[in-house]
């Protein structure tokens, strides 16, 4: 087990996987944002069907809204 500091459980946290990753097996980026979230983590782990160890449309726009939302506002 690993501790979480403070700072990390107030920060947002966007996970988004392939089910096809060929480096990082999928289960792994799966269990490594439960334990993040048993950590005290909040976040959102999302799943992209046949995308490989990089990055897809889809992906990126979700990325986007997530960081706008959770943005401060000035």
């Amino acid at each position: 087990m690993f501790e979480v500091n403070e700072n990390a459980k107030k920060t947002p946290l966007f996970v988004g996987h392939g089910t096809v990753d060929q480096v990082v097996r999928y289960e792994w980026g799966k269990n490594s944002y439960e334990a993040l979230v048993k950590a005290g983590v909040q976040g959102v782990f999302k799943t992209y069907l046949q995308m490989g160890h990089g990055s897809c449309p889809e992906e990126m726009k979700e990325v986007s809204a997530f960081i706008a939302e959770h943005l401060p506002r000035t």
